[in-house]
């Protein structure tokens, strides 16, 4: 096990107008999977596809050198306008 700080991005939906119309929006729960309102009926409009990659590595998990790698860039879901 590797020792250290590490950095994990993740995606999080934005509100610009904070708790307006919450209860008419919905939300999304810690995974990001919509649960109520708006939020869950457009979610496959809102949500994006998440990115891949994969390589060969050793037993740490670090990348071999002249291993073949697949990359699948993600994609964002798209915005509302309004």
């Amino acid at each position: 096990m590797e020792t250290g700080l590490g950095l994990l991005k993740e995606q999080k939906r934005y509100y610009p107008k904070g708790t307006l119309a919450a209860h008419i929006l919905g939300y999304t729960d810690r995974d990001g999977e919509a649960v109520a309102g708006l939020e869950a009926y457009k979610d496959d409009y809102l949500k994006g596809t998440p990115g891949e990659m994969k390589y060969e590595s050793d037993r740490q998990g670090d990348q071999l050198p002249q291993a073949n790698m697949v990359y699948k860039p993600a994609v964002n879901g798209k915005k509302c306008k309004g």
